[in-house]
């Protein structure tokens, strides 16, 4: 997917082929993440 690529880059992010465990552990990883941001700054969903 050469276009989601170049579309990640775009925008600062790394593309990385993830399976199994790994691929788990990062989005794991990500979701605290963004959960505690989105509940710091108060977002809500229109």
């Amino acid at each position: 997917m050469p276009d989601v690529q170049e579309s990640l880059l775009k925008g600062g992010g790394k593309p990385m082929a993830l399976i199994g465990e790994d691929a788990r552990v990062v989005v794991r990883r990500d979701v605290e993440h963004w959960s505690k941001l989105v509940k710091t700054l108060g977002i809500r969903a229109e």
